[in-house]
């Protein structure tokens, strides 16, 4: 795995503290594991998951308990795009967001079929909301301030 660069960083704080100050049920963790089978185990840079009365302490989230993953791709965009993506989809993974630090883009991925998601759509401004969680709105531009 790479370092994590500042901007990287930077931006994963960010996200982190739009989604817990929005979310009052949802579990949000940071690169921590999920458990997709015995042999896939990603660490996802931002999930967000279903509300469990352990907050996922007698097991990793799997699956199903998913709502959100986010991949904060600065030096990892390929690696993100053909690697993880693909996984997340065989796996059914409601939605992923790629956020490119380069383009200041989100991509973002919805609703598998077949274990594929459809082409990803590419926000450069305004509010993005994951499709499970209304309550929330994101502003693109404040993902990327400098």
């Amino acid at each position: 795995m790479n370092a994590i660069g500042t901007a990287h960083a930077a931006i994963l704080t960010r996200l982190t503290k739009l989604f817990i100050r929005s979310l009052s049920e949802e579990v949000v963790r940071c690169q921590c594991p999920l458990r997709l089978d015995p042999y896939n185990e990603p660490k996802p840079d931002l999930a967000v998951f279903r509300p469990r009365s352990d907050d996922y302490f007698h097991s990793h989230p799997s699956a199903d308990d998913v709502l959100l993953l986010i991949e904060v791709s600065d030096t990892s965009l390929a690696y993100d795009r053909t690697v993880k993506i693909p996984l997340y989809a065989k796996f059914g993974i409601p939605e992923v967001w790629i956020v490119d630090v380069a383009a200041t883009t989100v991509e973002v991925s919805r609703d598998p079929k077949y274990e594929q998601y459809p082409p990803p759509s590419h926000r450069t401004t305004g509010f993005l909301s994951p499709s499970s969680i209304s309550s929330i709105d994101i502003d693109i531009n404040a993902i990327f301030v400098k």
